[in-house]
């Protein structure tokens, strides 16, 4: 299933769209690309709700959070391989 940028910040009540647009620009997040813009799945959505909780509820710099990203991805992908 495929989400809208307005779409995600409403599943996701706590992220703005300023934040999830600032993630997307670090790279954090990567969707793709629809007709009408960004199109988030819902390993997307994950993600958001995951580096809200690094940055917001852990306080979590912004220099550590492609790291802690990076590490999550390796031990991930993987697995999604599988």
């Amino acid at each position: 299933m495929m989400f809208s940028e307005a779409e995600v910040v409403t599943f996701v009540e706590t992220v703005s769209v300023q934040q999830l647009r600032g993630w997307v620009r670090a790279g954090w997040i990567v969707p793709a690309t629809g007709a009408n813009g960004s199109v988030f799945d819902e390993l997307d959505v994950a993600r958001v709700r995951l580096i809200y909780e690094l940055r917001v509820d852990l306080d979590l710099p912004d220099d550590a959070v492609p790291v802690v990203l990076s590490l999550l991805d390796q031990v991930h992908g993987p697995r999604r391989e599988l």
